[in-house]
């Protein structure tokens, strides 16, 4: 079984803008549904580089161990463009793998390590960042059954 690496490092990629998607680690600031609140799981964040999408967050915590989960798609870019505002992409997100690391609270120690295909349907998503802040729309997220899923993002 391959093992997926979340990070990914792009060698020699120059940018007029040091908002594009190069890599860099998003946290998320805040998320909606549908324009009502929803719970920011742990130090959830989100990360783009090349053409893949990785959403990394908490999954489970006991009073041992906590587990992460990162689910990976990739990106399949319909328009972008690097001005002086910033970055503006928009385009759909395919399934592809979902990693999840399961570590002991005490001596950070990988318990578990596992990767399976994530199916899920193809989602529109649209994409702006700034220099430090950013914002990421999903519409058609599993957790939004009934709206668009929205990201506020601070550079980590």
């Amino acid at each position: 079984m391959k093992k997926l690496m979340i990070v990914i490092l792009l060698a020699g990629a120059g940018s007029a803008s040091a908002a594009f998607p190069d890599g860099t680690v998003w946290s998320v600031a805040s998320k909606t549904c549908a324009g009502r609140a929803v719970a920011v799981a742990g130090a959830e964040r989100v990360q783009f580089a090349g053409g893949i999408f990785a959403h990394i967050f908490l999954s489970s915590q006991d009073l041992t161990q906590y587990c992460n989960k990162a689910q990976v798609s990739m990106r399949m870019v319909q328009f972008g463009t690097n001005g002086t505002e910033g970055y503006v992409e928009s385009g759909l997100l395919r399934s592809s793998r979902e990693r999840t690391v399961c570590r002991s609270l005490e001596g950070n120690t990988v318990l578990s390590d596992t990767s399976a295909p994530f199916n899920s349907v193809s989602r529109s998503y649209s994409l702006s960042l700034g220099e430090d802040k950013g914002f990421l729309e999903i519409d058609g997220a599993a957790e939004c059954s009934d709206g668009l899923l929205r990201f506020e993002l601070n550079k980590k």
